[in-house]
């Protein structure tokens, strides 16, 4: 997939980037700081998130940077960008980890027990085995010649990542819709809540990330005619729309965990609080004089 951007186009479009990640670099370091807290350490799922958010902070910082770089390294005019290598295998992280969160979360609802006498490093050996799996194409992808099979590769890895996140939330909404269990305590609840939420999450992240391979297969497997009818504008915007994924999360958890909001909320107030300016008032002001005057006796 190349690109053709005039110099203006490619300001435009690099001043949009760039505001993205902002958002995604302030956002996703106050979720980190938010869910390393002790109170959210407690629920073992957490980890879990923890690793999202870190591969969302560095699929949206490496994307920005692999657009710049690019961008410094092809110039402007008509010379072609070509970005679809590393823009698309990159995102991959992201996917590998709600693949992860969607298998513990079908634990979880089918073997609760197992599940609740899983320690941290059962927690730490998924996220380290989902940051192998991802390295795996990652090293390899470059030393393989073949485009096309390299391409054929990279599907099959998407189509088998979604085939598991498609079976384990199916089986999920089945199990709560047409065998529920007779035990309705707290804790089972919550575990339904926040597999229901980060199937919120998974399916926000998939509308977001899926129009790239959409427009990949299209320009990939079409003959060479049809490939100008896509307009670069069109691979544009789900370039756009592929780095928005590294922020929505967020907005999932915002809306659908209270103590997330919460703890939220508190962080910008303290922000807010931080940088403003108090007035002082008379009162105030004489006691400052007196104390200084006091000292200087």
């Amino acid at each position: 997939m190349r690109i053709n951007l005039s110099k203006y186009e490619q300001y435009i479009w690099s001043t949009v980037f760039l505001l993205q990640a902002l958002v995604i670099l302030v956002g996703n370091v106050v979720a980190l700081r938010i869910f390393l807290k002790r109170k959210f350490l407690i629920n073992k799922s957490c980890f879990l998130l923890i690793n999202l958010t870190f591969a969302d902070l560095i699929v949206g910082l490496s994307s920005t940077v692999i657009w710049f770089v690019a961008v410094a390294h092809h110039g402007g005019g008509q010379d072609h960008i070509n970005l679809s290598r590393l823009l698309f295998l990159i995102p991959l992280a992201s996917l590998f980890s709600l693949a992860v969160i969607s298998i513990e979360r079908a634990v979880a609802v089918f073997m609760p027990f197992r599940h609740r006498v899983a320690n941290n490093r059962h927690y730490f050996a998924a996220v380290g085995l989902c940051w192998v799996i991802f390295a795996v194409p990652s090293i390899l992808g470059p030393h393989i010649h073949n485009t096309k099979f390299k391409d054929v590769l990279y599907f099959l890895v998407i189509i088998f990542l979604l085939l598991i996140l498609t079976a384990s939330y199916v089986s999920i909404y089945v199990k709560m819709k047409f065998f529920p269990t007779l035990e309705q305590g707290r804790t089972r609840q919550c575990q339904f809540k926040l597999s229901k939420t980060l199937f919120l999450t998974t399916v926000a992240s998939v509308i977001a990330w899926f129009p790239l391979p959409i427009v990949q297969c299209y320009t990939y497997f079409c003959d060479y005619h049809c490939k100008g009818d896509v307009l670069d504008i069109c691979i544009m915007l789900t370039l756009v729309a592929q780095l928005s994924n590294s922020f929505l999360n967020l907005v999932v958890y915002s809306f659908r965990l209270p103590e997330f909001r919460k703890e939220l909320k508190a962080s910008l107030c303290r922000c807010f609080r931080r940088h403003r300016v108090h007035p002082i008032s008379r009162a105030d002001a004489f006691c400052l004089d007196t104390s200084r005057a006091l000292r200087t006796e």
